[in-house]
């Protein structure tokens, strides 16, 4: 059952039977086109507030409501301290591969700013680096992680492939340093940087939540 606390429906002014699907906060009532926009509102406007950030303080994810922030309760008492949940929507997945897979196929615009290490969801890739700094550096999942998200890889080819979601590359210079490296600015023509997190545009609605 849908619960109209977080979504509600409007009918385009211009156009009869054009619905607009909104997810409101259920903490202030604004009302955004995306379940991210959401979860970001929630997360810089809400984030302190305990019906909605995970009581654990090496969790600390933030959701966008408390009946998701409750059901993450049981989540760790399945997967313990680090379960795989979404923060944007509260569903578990059994494996990290299939968290990740539903991440890029529903959630596309966070996986930059998503840490690989506790799959805490930040607004913007500068959270993202001080926040891996602070809570996981030094990196030890892998010989091969991630400097800016700390996501482990079998190889440095694929770790240099994924950096590039965080819209960097590994520079050269960096090379024998062990994983010290910092950000720096890509020089592929193909990356664009996006500071934050992005807005999605209200489209017409053909399917339930």
């Amino acid at each position: 059952m849908l619960n109209f606390m977080w979504v509600c429906f409007q009918i385009s002014a211009s156009s009869a039977g054009n619905y607009h699907l909104f997810f409101r906060c259920e903490l202030c009532g604004v009302s955004h086109q995306s379940k991210s926009d959401r979860w970001k509102h929630v997360y810089e406007r809400h984030g302190d507030d305990p019906s909605v950030l995970c009581s654990k303080s090496n969790c600390a994810k933030v959701f966008a409501s408390a009946e998701m922030n409750i059901e993450h309760v049981n989540h760790h008492k399945l997967q313990g301290a680090i379960p795989n949940t979404c923060e944007i929507c509260g569903k578990l997945w059994s494996s990290r591969v299939d968290y990740w897979k539903h991440m890029m196929g529903v959630h596309a615009e966070v996986v930059p700013f998503t840490c690989g290490v506790c799959l805490k969801v930040l607004p913007d890739l500068s959270q993202l680096i001080e926040h891996v700094r602070a809570k996981h550096w030094p990196l030890t999942g892998g010989d091969f992680c991630c400097d800016i998200c700390g996501r482990p890889y079998s190889n440095r080819s694929k770790m240099s492939r994924h950096r590039k979601i965080h819209f960097m590359t590994v520079a050269k210079s960096d090379e024998g340093r062990g994983g010290e490296s910092l950000a720096e600015p890509p020089n592929d023509e193909d990356v664009r940087p996006r500071p934050a997190i992005a807005t999605k545009k209200a489209n017409k609605v053909h399917t339930s939540i």
